[in-house]
C-alpha cells in the first residue's frame, strides 16, 4: 500500500465578467497571444481539438513551451533540451454551457514521469 503523496488545493478567483464569456474569450487566438506574451512562453500549439457530438465533450491538448533557460547539465537531459508542458483538458462545447460548469484537466510535462497535476475547475 503507497502513501498519496498529492497535495489537494482550492481557489477561488473572481471574474469582473459573466463565466461564459470568459470561457468564451479565453479560447481565442487574441487572448492566447496576449497570454504567451505576459506569462512569456515561447511556443503555444493545439495538438488536438475535438468535440464528441453525442456527449457535447470538448477534448483539447495543448503544448506549451515556457521561456526559461534550463542550466547547461539539464539541458541535456531533457529532450529538444526545453521544457515542455501538455495540458488536455475536457469540458461541455461552449454551445451547450450552462452553470455551473466544469473543466477537468491534466498536465504532465516532458521532464519527468513523476511530476502530473490533476484538477477540475468550476464555475457557479
Amino acid at each position: 500500500m503507497g502513501k498519496d503523496k498529492g497535495r489537494t488545493f482550492a481557489f477561488v478567483s473572481e471574474l469582473n465578467m459573466p463565466a461564459l464569456d470568459f470561457i468564451a474569450d479565453k479560447d481565442t487566438d487574441a487572448y492566447r497571444s496576449f497570454h504567451m506574451a505576459r506569462l512569456g512562453t515561447r511556443e503555444l500549439e493545439i495538438v488536438r481539438d475535438d468535440l464528441n457530438e453525442r456527449t457535447g465533450i470538448r477534448t483539447q491538448v495543448m503544448r506549451t513551451v515556457p521561456n526559461i533557460t534550463l542550466p547547461r547539465l539539464v539541458r541535456g537531459m531533457v529532450p529538444n533540451g526545453k521544457v515542455e508542458f501538455v495540458d488536455t483538458r475536457e469540458f461541455v462545447d461552449s454551445s451547450r454551457f450552462v452553470e455551473p460548469f466544469s473543466q477537468e484537466f491534466t498536465t504532465v510535462n516532458n521532464i519527468t514521469k513523476h511530476s502530473v497535476v490533476q484538477g477540475v475547475i468550476t464555475v457557479t
